[in-house]
């Protein structure tokens, strides 16, 4: 049955489409699956997705919440903390601040007291410039109850004003008159009233310990700084009080000095004290007052959040850290909780709603079925291919399908009535003995267990018809009803009345071809064959049939056979030659075999067609063997046979073609013989050899060029004789060719050597007359060039790339000591004399010359002399490249430059000499400056006091005298330090304005007294 494929839709709701074809039906429906979006699915979907969201949305909040408290919680520690510690920094300071600043008062009183004695002319009683032994032993005392008192204190010092420990109270090994090692940070820091604080140093008179110093000036009754009191604090035991006050155990406190410099840090990290941060560094200038926040510390790497307090007053900061992760230890603790709860939350409402969803599915699918079972019968009786009647015990219609009308082409209506005996009677005058169809359809009417399995029906109109028919009972096995099945198959008995004809057809034509035919089955027996198969094994149809066609052939084809069969069976048709032989005569045969894989009754067969092909095989080896001792005569001759037809196209050519021509005589077949001479050539050779074969005569010896396909060309020398057919007509041309390429060559090539002989034989003579001339100026360029080498004094040297060698002439050598024979060309040898602390340099420069990065290679470098000591030397070179840019050689010279760096060190000696003497004189001055502006100020106060106690008319102008005397004398000081100024760069120029006459006045005054004294006098007018 052949029906073709319908596909089908039944029903709105379940989209349940029928697919109908020659395999079945296929029922194919959206389902519940496709169906899960409607209102009940997505209620409790998004009920469940809801409830997910709200708890995933409280999660989220609260974990946000804690998250920021715990946050503000740690920031609240640690400004705790810093708040703590700043307070009590700024209490520890500044007792120590207090005791230095006591103790600095104490100094400058004992200073000014030795002012005043000095001054009065009264010599004072003690030399540690304290003013006397009374003042020196009260302040000795006092820094003494200092450091007992304050246990952080490790020592106190006296600094005069150059930074020299003057006193101290013999806790440290310090040798008297010592520099204090943090001198130079004092003393740019002191503006008169600030104390200093200085970063850590390491003490070098207490096993190098950690100490700060906090340190009070002290000024000079003239203002001058006049030194200062230093009390060294104890790093360790700074920690230790620090220490003290640690409560909390996830904190660190670390204190800065504000020059960057970490001063402590609590709990310790060993070699970080110290250090100086660039972080801090950074923020000079700009460091607030207080802080909090969150950053990776660069002292371990560690996220942490600080709080941050500058001490009042001091250079320090404070700063308490707690770690990212233990502030938030707790949090995550409680997250890891809350999370796994909400986790199970989550997975309970995933559970929930798919077990609601899923007993909704199921609820759905029951629902289905049965729908699509209704629409399933009733789609399989819409298409199926056969006419379907169903009818009840009482003969009633109880369905029908639309083929049941087409087939016995009546109207809708006739089995609408519902009738089935009436149906019956309409069908009875269609079929051929209708009264024996009602009869029989009776028959199995009343007795509906009776079954029919395919009764023909002949139909008036030549159709036939198969009926099928069988009971229909109920679950409890009662039969109440019938079903008729009616199948037009009148196409099919036409086709096997044609098949019938067609097999009697196709035997007459298998007897008929000449060829063996033989039918095998799958054991490669032969089931049937054709007479000429059987004649051409000497025997019989009842002979061979049944046998297996292996025992036909020799033993050695016999697998191979069975392999041929098998791959035709697997791949298709296929071909082999195979040995045959005839038992009863001895006879052997070789035939051409072909197999097809066909359908032959039913069943997979082969059929093998066989063609005696021995004495056809025989012809062709014979020929085959003809034609091979040919060739193999006309490729062993040394020339190129060919033939032409009367086009001159090719039609064959000897092997030699592929030597010869460079191209293979099967790409020659067909071209004209002309296409293959220059064009040259050929435009004087065509006409020749077509005006021959217009008289069928020969041609030979004649000579033309061929364009190799590789580049170049071959000369051939060409001979051919005319083929002429039957009637005496030309069909072309036999003839040979001859390569001649070599011995045109030779030709050319001895004209060629002749003309060069004879050119080169002109030359010689010139070059003869020149040799003299050219050796006389030769001679001279050397002579010059030696006399400005010795001249100059330098050495050579050539060092060849390309064989690794280096030459270096004699003066290079001598510079070293060295003989020159004592060093050879091997560049190693030159290598090694060079100082180990320039050779590193040296390369960079070369390997950077060589690389085009440097015009000329330029260096000054120490090379070893052969006494053992080391010879500056200036070397100097420049590479020569190839026509790639690469460098091939290098030349260069060596100069001598030892006594020059001797005097250059010399001199270098003399200028920091110089520069020394002159800062000497520059601080002489400014401290001889210092040392007479103090009496010039008693003078000048003295003169005012002098002044102002009611002088008469002639010691006031005495005083006065002595007034400008002085103030003339303070400005030359001023001059002199001017001069320092001068020298440091540092000079300023002010307009000042001034009276000529007050200056006039005033010199004449301060000349007067001299001039009396010799008598002379002076005059001056005033205008």
């Amino acid at each position: 049955m052949d029906v073709n494929r319908r596909s089908l839709e039944f029903g709105k709701a379940e989209k349940i489409r029928l697919e109908v074809g020659n395999e079945g039906i296929r029922v194919r429906s959206g389902g519940v699956r496709e169906r899960l979006s409607d209102g009940e699915s997505r209620t409790i979907l998004a009920t469940g997705v809801c409830f997910g969201l709200v708890v995933a949305g409280l999660v989220a909040l609260w974990a946000w919440s804690s998250f920021q408290d715990s946050i503000e919680r740690t920031e609240a520690v640690t400004q705790g903390f810093a708040l703590t510690y700043k307070s009590f920094t700024e209490q520890v300071i500044e007792r120590i601040s207090s005791s230095v600043a006591e103790l600095a008062v104490s100094r400058e009183r004992g200073l000014a007291r030795r002012s005043s004695i000095e001054g009065n002319g009264v010599e004072g009683n003690g030399g540690d410039g304290n003013g006397g032994d009374g003042r020196a032993s009260e302040l000795k005392a006092g820094m003494r109850r200092v450091v007992d008192g304050n246990s952080l204190i490790q020592e106190m010092l006296i600094l005069d004003a150059s930074g020299r420990v003057v006193d101290w109270t013999r806790a440290l090994p310090l040798p008297e008159g010592e520099v204090f090692s943090e001198a130079e940070y004092l003393s740019p820091q002191w503006d008169g009233s600030q104390d200093v604080i200085t970063p850590l140093f390491r003490s070098s008179h207490d096993g190098g310990r950690w100490v700060f110093a906090v340190s009070h000036p002290v000024m000079a009754p003239n203002g001058v700084y006049g030194g200062a009191v230093v009390a060294l604090v104890d790093q360790k035991r700074f920690t230790d009080a620090y220490g003290a006050i640690l409560e909390n155990q996830l904190a660190t406190v670390t204190l800065f000095h504000a020059d960057g410099m970490l001063m402590l840090r609590i709990p310790e990290i060993g070699v970080r004290i110290g250090q100086v941060l660039q972080s801090i560094v950074d923020r000079r200038g700009v460091i607030v007052e207080r802080r909090t926040a969150e950053t990776v510390s660069p002292l371990d790497g560690i996220r942490r959040i600080y709080s941050e307090r500058r001490i009042d007053g001091f250079p320090l900061i404070i700063m308490v850290t707690i770690a990212w992760d233990e502030a938030l230890s707790t949090w995550y603790r409680a997250m890891v909780m809350v999370g796994l709860l909400a986790l199970v939350v989550l997975v309970a409402d995933w559970v929930v709603t798919g077990q609601l969803l899923h007993m909704l599915k199921r609820r759905r699918e029951e629902e289905s079925r049965t729908r699509r079972q209704n629409v399933l019968l009733a789609a399989q009786r819409e298409t199926s291919p056969d006419g379907i009647l169903i009818t009840d015990k009482n003969w009633r219609v109880m369905s029908w399908n639309q083929r049941f009308l087409d087939i016995w082409r009546i109207p809708k209506a006739l089995a609408g009535h519902g009738d089935a005996r009436e149906l019956h009677r309409v069908l009875e005058p269609m079929v051929q003995g209708g009264p024996a169809f009602m009869s029989d359809v009776e028959r199995r009417m009343e007795s509906t267990d009776l079954t029919d399995e395919g009764t023909e029906v002949v139909l008036n109109d030549g159709r036939v018809l198969e009926r099928f028919s069988r009971g229909l009972s109920d679950d409890e096995a009662f039969l109440w009803g019938r079903v008729w099945f009616y199948r037009d198959v009148t196409g099919r008995k036409r086709a096997e009345d044609a098949l019938r004809r067609s097999e009697r057809r196709h035997r007459a034509i298998f007897e008929s071809v000449t060829d063996g035919l033989m039918v095998l089955d799958e054991d490669s027996r032969i089931i049937d064959g054709n007479q000429a198969a059987f004649h051409m094994h000497g025997a019989d149809a009842e002979t061979m049939i049944g046998e297996n066609l292996v025992t036909w052939l020799e033993s050695d084809t016999g697998p191979v056979f069975l392999t041929f069969l098998k791959t035709v069976k697997e791949t298709g048709p296929g071909q082999v030659e195979t040995h045959h032989r005839i038992p009863r005569t001895g006879r052997r045969f070789l035939a051409d075999s072909r197999a097809v894989p066909f359908e032959y009754g039913g069943r997979a067969r082969l059929l093998v067609t066989l063609r005696d092909i021995t004495d056809r095989r025989a012809a062709e080896d014979a020929l085959r063997m003809s034609e091979q001792r040919f060739r193999d005569v006309t490729d062993s001759v040394g020339e190129l046979i060919f033939e032409v037809d009367g086009t001159f196209s090719f039609t064959f050519m000897t092997g030699r073609a592929i030597d010869q021509l460079g191209v293979g005589a099967d790409e020659l077949m067909g071209r004209s013989l002309f296409s293959l001479m220059n064009l040259e050539d050929r435009e004087r050779i065509e006409p020749l050899i077509r005006a021959l074969s217009a008289r069928l005569v020969r041609f030979s010896d004649i000579a033309f060029r061929v364009s190799l396909p590789g580049g170049g060309q071959s000369w051939q020398l060409l001979s051919g004789i005319p083929v002429l057919g039957s009637h005496g007509q030309l069909q072309g041309y036999r003839g040979a060719c001859m390569d001649i390429t070599q011995s045109r060559r030779r030709e050319v090539a001895l004209r060629q050597a002749n003309d060069k002989l004879e050119i080169q034989a002109r030359e010689m003579s010139d070059l003869a007359q020149n040799l003299e001339a050219s050796r006389a100026e030769i001679l001279k360029v050397q002579e010059r060039y030696d006399l400005a080498v010795r001249g100059a004094n330098d050495g050579l040297w050539d060092w060849d790339m390309v064989r690794h060698r280096l030459y270096l002439s004699p003066r290079s050598k001598e510079i070293l000591g060295y003989e020159d024979a004592e060093i050879g060309e091997d560049p190693r040898d030159w290598i090694s004399l060079i100082h180990p602390d320039d050779m590193e340099e040296t390369q960079g420069e070369v390997a950077r010359h060589l690389e085009g990065r440097s015009e000329q290679y330029r260096m000054v470098l120490r090379f070893r002399h052969k006494a053992g000591h080391y010879v500056w030397v200036l070397d100097r070179g420049r590479a020569q490249r190839d026509e790639q840019g690469k460098a091939i050689r290098m030349v260069g010279t060596h100069s001598d430059i030892t006594e020059m760096r001797r005097y250059e060190e010399a001199l270098r000696g003399a200028k920091v000499e110089a520069e020394a003497a002159n800062r000497a004189k520059s601080q002489f001055l400014a401290v001889m400056s210092h040392e007479i502006r103090t009496p010039m100020t008693g003078i000048l106060g003295m003169g005012d006091l002098l002044l102002s106690s009611g002088l008469d008319g002639d010691q006031e102008r005495y005083a006065r005298t002595l007034m400008r005397s002085a103030q003339t004398l303070l400005g030359l000081l001023d001059d002199v330090l001017d001069f320092s100024k001068i020298e440091a760069g540092q000079l300023e120029m002010e307009a000042v304005s001034f009276h000529p006459d007050e200056l006039v006045g005033d010199v004449v005054e301060l000349f007067q007294p001299k001039a009396s004294e010799k008598s002379l006098g002076s005059i001056h007018k005033s205008h």
